[in-house]
């Protein structure tokens, strides 16, 4: 019980450091990019990345749910669900 303690504890402790060491430059990133295309951070940070983040799964669940099959309806709603939860 002790060791996975530890364990949470440690991976916590590195998962911050990465975190810290990484978030600059994917802030300063975001910024240079929405000033060149002159679209408001906020959009970029909110909208754009997320979209882009879940395009692979929305195009798999639009294409197996063009097959109207029960099994690939069944797969699109398992895929909408848990991208929502995600």
């Amino acid at each position: 019980m002790e060791n996975s303690w530890f364990k949470a504890a440690f991976l916590l402790i590195i998962g911050t450091a990465v975190l810290t060491l990484l978030a600059q430059p994917v802030i300063e990133t975001i910024d240079e990019f929405s000033s060149a295309v002159n679209i408001p951070s906020f959009i970029i940070s909110y909208v754009v990345i997320p979209v882009a983040m879940s395009y692979r799964e929305a195009m798999g669940a639009i294409k197996s749910a063009r097959l109207k099959t029960k099994q690939a309806i069944s797969l699109t709603f398992s895929e909408i669900y848990t991208m929502e939860c995600s």
